[in-house]
């Protein structure tokens, strides 16, 4: 039996190709000179650790191209969940196995709930730019400095 070439599906492109086509018009450029922010509050009950991640997310560059009104409820969702998970990652720690009901130690139940708080986080940090892919992916960067800015200014547009 003689197969064709039209049997087979085409293969799919490489992730990389797809990623290097970027349209420099889409570019925003966050200047990363330390402009006085205002941080929103959270609530004091909040473990330090999440009110320093909270801080910092604010006063980042990135922080610059959230809107406000529109993004808070998400970004407040990250931020108790980032709470959450510091009082729960410790509880875990402490006991990774406990007593199943039916008798033989189990997974302790912790465990799939962090994994759901680390995947909402995960989600968070991706969609607002937080990390340096989603940042390439969202066409943000960050400038050091003026130069940099008229460098990126000076740049062909590609089209």
């Amino acid at each position: 039996m003689v197969k064709t070439l039209g049997s087979r599906p085409s293969p799919k492109k490489p992730v990389g190709l797809l990623l290097s086509h970027t349209n420099r018009r889409d570019l925003m450029v966050l200047p990363s000179g330390e402009a006085p922010v205002r941080v929103p509050p959270l609530p004091k009950t909040y473990e330090a650790s999440t009110r320093r991640a909270w801080r910092e997310f604010w006063k980042s560059p990135v922080a610059q191209a959230v809107v406000p009104t529109a993004d808070m409820t998400s970004l407040t969702h990250w931020a108790w969940c980032l709470n959450e998970l510091a009082i729960v990652l410790p509880v875990l720690a402490a006991n990774r196995v406990v007593q199943g009901p039916t008798g033989p130690p189990v997974l302790n139940p912790l465990a799939r709930y962090a994994q759901q708080l680390t995947a909402s986080v995960q989600r968070t940090e991706i969609e607002f730019g937080m990390t340096s892919l989603s940042r390439s992916r969202l066409g943000l960067t960050i400038a050091t400095g003026q130069n940099a800015v008229r460098k990126l200014q000076q740049a062909p547009e590609s089209g």
